[in-house]
């Protein structure tokens, strides 16, 4: 996986920040952190789009004129009618990380009123790229009829994640080199992430099952409201909040997406105990129907339980998910079902989608360390085995970063990367909290054996 980081200073309450992205990022914290400001502004960054949502690309700059002249040179070796791959070299990677950042700073305002719908403080936010990343292009020149180009990230058994493709009669034409510009830029940040739809990419907020309940409303609403004459002044969504809305109301349900069936299977034996579906046009009603019965429930009557996880399976069954944003992924969870949720995540990260998550459970932060540890045992012993887990339910140190955000006196976050011992990862966030816990219990036992 290509890995890269996002730093940031001075967002809202944050001093701070240098997130590395993984395929498992995790973030713990104080409730009112920022954790979710920074999952949102990750969000933001993976779903991009810098030429169609008219950015300033400091197309006077320096960093500008360098990447062109690289575009430029790749161009030149494609010969009519030939396909040729090549890759960008670390240092030319790096010119476009630095347009990248000019643009970033230049829009920064622009990018977060984008994402939150409201003016949030922020002083600095840049990226960086890994030195030993790898990204492959392959070109295709005159494809078609007449002079036309598609460019493609380009896997190592030939196949392709991203195409784009434009009319190029004329090398040197300034409008289609920043199009391939933008679209180098967006490819860097995105390509293990998605196949460029934003849909791909799913955040799901903490409201989930109100969200659940309630959307066919909330954007019935909306749309009277866009459509209204007379302007208001409303308190909107955030963009997550409101793609998270858009893909439930507007996903097909009629074809079924087959690369998850073992994912939903799970949650629906494992956790569920029972199958989610969906009612035929128009209404697309959701229904819950448990496994020892033979009738079904509409969501206002099912548990907190099924409303939370049916939007998984929902994503799932009839979305393409290449990444997945969820915030407290414990909600309405008993311990046990936590545990299986912690299982989840990672099947998921094994089955190759990157998941963020922020989460208060140290239900789940404790199976991912025990996973953790039990990987480090199958190396050494591979005979080891414990009932009911698989390689699938395994996890390494080099698939999970950890993050906790600490709230300082003057209610400033500082956040701090945790490192990954023999032990796994260890959570102070946690573990004061229980240790405070565990001495109020010992003080008042020692009152009762005095009676």
């Amino acid at each position: 996986m290509n890995k890269w980081s996002v730093h940031v200073e001075n967002f809202g309450k944050i001093k701070k920040a240098d997130i590395e992205v993984a395929p498992l990022t995790l973030f713990l914290g104080d409730n009112n952190s920022g954790k979710s400001y920074i999952m949102t502004l990750i969000y933001g960054l993976l779903n991009i789009r810098l030429h169609y949502d008219n950015y300033n690309l400091c197309k006077d700059s320096r960093e500008y004129a360098e990447c062109e002249s690289i575009l430029k040179s790749k161009l030149r070796l494609i010969e009519v009618g030939a396909n040729q791959s090549f890759e960008l070299t670390e240092e030319e990677m790096h010119k476009y990380e630095d347009l990248l950042n000019c643009i970033l700073e230049v829009n920064i305002d622009k990018f977060v009123l984008q994402l939150f719908n409201k003016r949030i403080s922020i002083d600095k936010l840049s990226v960086h790229f890994e030195d030993d990343n790898r990204f492959p292009l392959f070109v295709d020149y005159d494809w078609f009829e007449g002079h036309y180009l598609i460019i493609f990230p380009y896997e190592e058994d030939g196949s392709t994640r991203l195409a784009s493709g434009y009319n190029l009669q004329d090398k040197s034409n300034k409008e289609v080199l920043s199009c391939f510009i933008c679209h180098i830029l967006e490819t860097l940040l995105q390509n293990d992430f998605s196949n460029g739809i934003r849909e791909n990419v799913m955040y799901l907020p903490t409201a989930r099952t109100g969200f659940l309940l309630t959307y066919k409303s909330i954007v019935g609403q909306a749309i009277h409201d866009k459509f209204n004459i007379q302007s208001q002044e409303k308190n909107l969504l955030t963009r997550p909040v409101g793609d998270f809305l858009y893909v439930l109301s507007s996903m097909s349900v009629e074809n079924e997406e087959e690369g998850f069936a073992d994912i939903i299977d799970f949650i629906q034996r494992e956790m569920l105990h029972g199958k989610i579906s969906v009612s035929d046009l128009p209404s697309h009603d959701i229904f819950y129907q448990p496994d020892d019965s033979e009738k079904t429930l509409p969501m206002y009557l099912s548990s907190g339980v099924v409303t939370e996880l049916t939007p998984l399976v929902m994503l799932f069954k009839y979305c393409n998910i290449e990444t997945l944003l969820i915030e407290e992924p414990e909600i309405s969870l008993h311990p046990e079902l936590q545990w299986k949720m912690a299982k989840l995540v990672i099947r998921l990260v094994n089955h190759g989608v990157p998941v963020f998550v922020t989460t208060h459970s140290d239900l789940i932060i404790q199976h991912i360390n025990n996973m953790l540890k039990l990987s480090k045992v199958r190396e050494k012993k591979e005979d080891v085995t414990i009932s009911g887990y698989e390689d699938v339910d395994l996890i390494n140190e080099e698939q999970v970063k950890v993050y906790q955000f600490n709230t300082t006196a003057d209610n400033k976050t500082e956040i701090e990367n945790i490192s990954c011992s023999d032990y796994g990862f260890e959570m102070m966030t946690f573990y004061n909290t229980l240790k405070q816990l565990s001495d109020e219990i010992d003080e008042i036992e020692g009152y009762m054996e005095e009676e």
